[in-house]
């Protein structure tokens, strides 16, 4: 009825709808931990390589974090950060070191490297419903993501349904394309070796640095 009796312009509504939800599904699948089937991002069952404690080390710990990409022959110059909104807040308000002045998240940048905010870094699969879930903690990804390959794959087909579910005044709009995600790390050598896990991403676990 709200459509029945408005007056604005629906086409863009369902195109800037269809955005929304391409953008939650390529985040989901991109930062979330998720033991996903097919597509799957780089954090997929990942076991975190240790934690950092959102108090006086974090800001070292963070540039002690990136620059172990170093020790695998990259330069870290694409390195962006991945956590959710709490954990940058807390940032935000989290010094940088003792005797030096400003904060670990200042001016759009965590410990100088971009970042982005997402829930999705916190999320797992569960095993008897399917869906993701929240996990009890926090976590911080850290990943060099020109190593993400994300490709869109044939024709955008859309389709509009005004049949199905006429009785109730309902016209379905579906869109459907094929999307793959590929970890070019994996497909490369450090120190010689074939990889056969990723080297361009890491996950850490967040701790509490209250009272610290």
């Amino acid at each position: 009825m709200a459509i029945d009796n408005s007056d604005f312009d629906l086409l863009g509504l369902v195109r800037s709808k269809i955005t929304l939800a391409q953008k939650a599904y390529l985040a989901k699948k991109i930062y979330s931990q998720a033991a996903f089937t097919g597509v799957r991002g780089p954090f997929c069952g990942m076991v975190p390589k240790g934690s950092i404690t959102l108090d006086k080390t974090a800001y070292k710990n963070l540039l002690l974090a990136v620059a172990s990409f170093g020790k695998l022959g990259y330069d870290g110059n694409d390195v962006c950060l991945v956590m959710d909104k709490t954990t940058e807040a807390e940032l935000k308000a989290t010094p940088k070191a003792d005797g030096q002045g400003g904060f670990v998240i200042e001016n759009g940048k965590c410990a100088g490297y971009d970042y982005v905010t997402s829930h999705y870094i916190n999320t797992v699969l569960d095993t008897e419903t399917k869906m993701l879930k929240d996990t009890e903690d926090s976590f911080i990804g850290i990943g060099l993501f020109s190593y993400l390959a994300v490709q869109q794959h044939g024709a955008v087909r859309l389709t509009v349904d005004p049949v199905s579910k006429a009785g109730k005044g309902v016209t379905l709009v579906t869109i459907n394309t094929a999307w793959s995600i590929t970890d070019l790390s994996v497909k490369t050598t450090t120190n010689g070796k074939r990889n056969s896990t990723t080297t361009a991403f890491a996950l850490y676990k967040v701790a509490d640095g209250a009272g610290a």
